[in-house]
């Protein structure tokens, strides 16, 4: 055959030639694979849909209408291919993506958790060194959720005096915990 037969050869192709396919195949697998080049995001895709392509139009070679354009029968079928190859992909992405940002945030939530004992061991340890009667004031804020005015009447004090009091308790109690853990990270 000098001049190509495109209707001969899909005519012996579904007959069951397969030498005639293998020639459909050398016509038209250097067009396709650059068609394909032009639209895969990624080079490693161009043979395997190719491939699969012509896979696919052998294996259905009946529903191809005789008298119509078989390599745009061909490029449509690898359009397709590639279109399903590519929504995998961006599938599989974004599954891989919500299970870094899962494990990363597991792994923050960690080291979070440890740094956060670490931190109320130290509170423990800088609150044993708070006087008594500022203690004492702590425990109405925090262990019995008293308010300022409540404070300021238990201890006869004034409003002022009691959150004056407790914002520099607090600080001291931060500078102290800020200095345990710089010291405990050497």
């Amino acid at each position: 055959m000098n001049e190509f037969d495109e209707t001969a050869v899909v005519q012996a192709v579904r007959a069951g030639d397969l030498d005639a396919f293998e020639s459909l195949m050398a016509q038209y697998a250097g067009r396709l694979r650059a068609l394909i080049a032009l639209k895969a995001p990624v080079a490693h895709l161009i043979d395997e849909i190719a491939h699969e392509a012509f896979v696919y139009a052998y294996r259905h070679i009946e529903a191809f209408t005789p008298g119509t354009s078989f390599f745009a029968w061909l490029a449509a079928i690898a359009h397709q291919l590639l279109r399903a190859q590519v929504q995998r992909y961006s599938r599989d992405l974004a599954h891989q993506l919500d299970y870094r940002e899962e494990a990363v945030l597991a792994v923050c939530r960690e080291r979070l958790s440890e740094k956060r004992v670490r931190e109320l061991d130290h509170l423990e340890a800088c609150l044993g060194r708070v006087p008594a009667k500022l203690r004492a004031v702590l425990d109405m804020k925090y262990k019995m959720s008293f308010s300022a005015e409540e404070i300021a009447s238990a201890t006869r004090r004034t409003i002022a005096w009691v959150r004056t009091t407790l914002c520099r308790v607090r600080k001291e109690l931060r500078t102290c915990i800020e200095a345990r853990l710089a010291a405990e990270r050497g």
